[in-house]
């Protein structure tokens, strides 16, 4: 097993996502078994939408207006506000891995690695344990608890969603440090406060690469995109469209 590590500078929605599939592609059709750990932010503000969830409703021309993008991700889960946040992505072999197992063994493995970062920083949260019958009813992410994710005081603050193919998982996440509440607002029309995680992104990262390298007795391998990749490139323009669904 190789294990590689990505820190991204801010990027547009579009970018991020095709690193994202870009990797995932990559490491799925390597013979060898391979892990790899990315973490980003967006520039400008991004809106995301899963890859099912329909985009009616969504007043695309004041959020463009706003010079935002609209995206839909290769994975599932529900809208997310990519603004005030830390996005991680981790893509892993289905079998082999610490990550290997069921979409639950998955989460919550990774939740559980994200949450010993957390308190590292300071920040106490707990996995949730929810309710699902009220995940479908929420278009915002963050008003829709899955299995372990993570609570801080009484609110959600990372909410991740996967992609599975043959041999390979993408999971990619949003740890959520703050919230616009009048942006936040418009969007999904819905109010209400958000604690304010007093951590950043550098601490983060660095946190996490020790505790990783930590927890596996490994050194992470920095890896790069090729910027003209033709794969890549073409992904880019795959992102920089939603289809209405």
């Amino acid at each position: 097993m190789k294990y590689f590590l990505l820190v991204d500078p801010p990027q547009s929605g579009a970018v991020n996502m095709a690193r994202d599939e870009f990797l995932f592609r990559f490491a799925s059709g390597q013979a060898e078994k391979i892990v790899i750990f990315r973490f980003y932010t967006f520039s400008p503000a991004c809106l995301s939408l899963g890859v099912f969830q329909s985009s009616k409703g969504i007043d695309l021309p004041w959020i463009h207006s706003l010079g935002m993008e609209v995206i839909r991700r290769p994975t599932g889960g529900r809208a997310v506000l990519h603004q005030y946040e830390i996005t991680y992505s981790i893509v892993f072999p289905l079998e082999g891995s610490i990550f290997s197992g069921s979409i639950k063994d998955s989460y919550r493995k990774i939740s559980e690695l994200i949450k010993e970062v957390l308190e590292q920083l300071k920040i106490d949260c707990e996995l949730s344990h929810p309710d699902l019958d009220d995940y479908q009813e929420n278009f915002d992410c963050f008003r829709s608890p899955s299995y372990f994710e993570l609570i801080h005081r009484g609110k959600k603050i990372l909410g991740s969603a996967q992609k599975r193919e043959k041999n390979c998982c993408l999971q990619h996440g949003s740890l959520l440090l703050k919230r616009d509440p009048e942006l936040s607002n418009r969007i999904f029309q819905e109010s209400g406060d958000y604690p304010e995680l007093q951590i950043d992104f550098r601490s983060f990262v660095e946190t996490m690469v020790m505790t990783l390298e930590k927890k596996l007795k490994i050194k992470l391998t920095p890896c790069v995109i090729p910027p003209d990749n033709a794969l890549y490139l073409s992904l880019i323009e795959k992102y920089r469209t939603v289809d209405e669904k």
